[in-house]
């Protein structure tokens, strides 16, 4: 046995393919990691929402409400509609809200 045979080949994994798995779980440990970091946005998100009033804004007007209507009912001086923007399009990705196709488009 000491001249080794076929029987005693040691069969190991391609290394692409360990590299392959290797390089896929660094991705998800890291998306897994930057989902942490930033999971407080999506709490400041919601905590603007509420102090906005945007549900009440939404559920008073009794229909589907336009990003410019919302504006005007919020008591603030001079909302900003971009950031407001932002804030609705957050709400609806996290199914908080539903977008509604303009009538007659």
């Amino acid at each position: 046995m000491a001249g080794g045979s076929e029987n005693d080949d040691v069969l190991e994994v391609s290394p692409s393919h360990n590299e392959a798995d290797e390089a896929e779980s660094m991705l998800k440990g890291q998306a897994e990691i930057w989902g942490h970091m930033f999971a407080f946005a999506d709490s400041m998100v919601l905590k603007c929402a509420v102090e906005l009033r945007i549900a009440d804004i939404i559920h008073s007007h009794g229909r589907p409400i336009t990003l410019s209507q919302i504006t005007t009912c919020i008591d603030s001086p001079s909302p900003d509609i971009a950031n407001l923007g932002h804030i609705i399009r957050f709400l609806v990705h996290a199914k908080i809200f539903t977008t509604a196709a303009p009538p007659g488009g």
